[in-house]
């Protein structure tokens, strides 16, 4: 990972002649996510990103609402979470140019060749070291040149008594509540 001061920041925002124009971090105002609120998150975002010489302003909407716009692909700036849809790293090549989260950020196949290239192998390849040593090229890349930018992942917080059966976590749905009983 590359460390910059804030200072190279500032200086290569002044040089950009873009700190001046407004963005707007469009956000889900009506979601909790491990009991913060995207409202509290988004005024975080929004601190420290003024902070660094940016004009950001914010624009919550209800989930619904929200959501139709960031599947369109006709958002600009959002704040968003992703959650596994089934627990394999391939999950997240969703990410990558031309797939499903590449394309709603704009990002369509042949803008990055190298990465599609790194995906389309991870997607097929089996052996577990071969599979960590290509996801992680994945995801330096893409914290090199995507157009995403992580701030989180939250934990997860998960208590049974022993006086219950079948109650697992699982990563994906978090509870089958359907799968618990009295012992």
């Amino acid at each position: 990972m590359n460390h910059v001061s804030a200072l190279s920041v500032l200086s290569a925002l002044a040089a950009s002649g873009v700190g001046s124009q407004k963005v707007t971090l469009e956000y889900p105002s009506d979601l909790t996510i491990n009991g913060v609120p995207f409202t509290t998150l988004a005024q975080k975002v929004q601190a420290n990103l003024q902070a660094a010489g940016f004009n950001v302003s914010l624009a919550g909407s209800p989930v619904g609402t929200w959501l139709s716009k960031y599947r369109d692909g006709q958002m600009a700036f959002g704040l968003s979470i992703w959650g596994p849809d089934y627990p394999d790293p391939a999950d997240y090549l969703a990410f990558t140019p031309g797939k499903l989260v590449g394309l709603r950020a704009g990002w369509p196949a042949g803008s990055d060749p190298a990465l599609e290239k790194l995906a389309a192998k991870a997607l097929v390849t089996t052996k577990t070291s071969a599979r960590q040593s290509l996801y992680r090229q994945i995801q330096l890349h893409l914290n090199q040149r995507g157009p995403f930018f992580p701030l989180l992942q939250p934990t997860q917080v998960f208590a049974a008594t022993t006086d219950l059966r079948n109650a697992v976590f699982n990563p994906e749905y978090e509870i089958d509540v359907t799968q618990v009983s009295p012992r």
